[in-house]
C-alpha cells in the first residue's frame, strides 16, 4: 500500500495505539519505523531530500560527503 512493489507483505500497525494500518513490504515497513513511525519523521525526510536537490555528490567521481 506504500511502494506498490510485489513482495512479501507485513501487517503494519501504529506503535502508539496498536491499530492496524495496512499491508507493507518489509522495506517500507522498516523505513517508516526508522523514520519514527509518524508523519513528522517522513516529512523531515522529504524536507531533507528537497533541500539537497541536485547537489548530491557524484559517487563515481567524488568521495565528498
Amino acid at each position: 500500500e506504500c511502494c506498490g512493489k510485489e513482495a512479501k507483505l507485513f501487517l503494519d500497525h501504529c506503535h502508539k495505539t496498536g491499530k492496524m494500518r495496512g499491508w507493507l513490504c518489509d522495506h517500507c515497513n522498516n523505513g517508516i519505523g526508522r523514520l519514527g513511525d509518524d508523519l513528522q519523521g517522513a516529512l523531515n525526510a522529504v524536507k531533507y531530500l528537497e533541500q539537497c536537490g541536485e547537489n548530491y555528490p557524484d559517487p563515481q567521481n567524488s568521495m565528498e560527503f
